[in-house]
């Protein structure tokens, strides 16, 4: 009779874990308590986010004014979908940075569709998007 690891059971029994209850059955047990508490974790950071993003959204539209302002355009961005803007906004964050301690600044992006690579936001910014502006990210 061949020999088995010490963790396998013999033929025709099942292995019991703890509480007699089968290892299959407590691997299921912890993959659905798992599951579940995925989805109730899910479900609450959802209405979270929800609410607290909706509530600071409001009161971020009407509360910061930036008395230095510049629009995307003024460093040769275009908004065609295109062409590759990273430059530009690389410069116009640079240029703002100027004014993080003199009462911040704002960046306006206006229409358009805005390619463009990674860049760095500074604090006291304000990036201000037109109704139908989009940001396009690229590799």
């Amino acid at each position: 009779m061949p020999t088995t690891p010490p963790y396998a059971a013999p033929r025709g029994y099942t292995y019991r874990g703890y509480f007699g209850l089968s290892r299959v059955f407590c691997h299921c047990r912890v993959n659905f308590i798992f599951q579940a508490f995925l989805v109730f974790a899910t479900i609450v950071s959802a209405n979270q986010w929800t609410s607290v993003s909706g509530m600071y959204c409001q009161d971020l539209s009407a509360s910061v004014n930036r008395p230095h302002s510049v629009s995307i355009t003024e460093f040769g961005a275009v908004g065609d979908g295109i062409t590759l803007n990273t430059k530009a906004f690389q410069n116009a964050i640079f240029y703002l940075t100027s004014f993080a301690n003199k009462g911040g600044a704002q960046l306006f992006v206006p229409t358009g569709r805005w390619l463009t690579g990674s860049f760095s936001l500074i604090s006291h910014l304000t990036v201000s998007l037109d109704k139908d502006a989009v940001i396009i990210g690229s590799p």
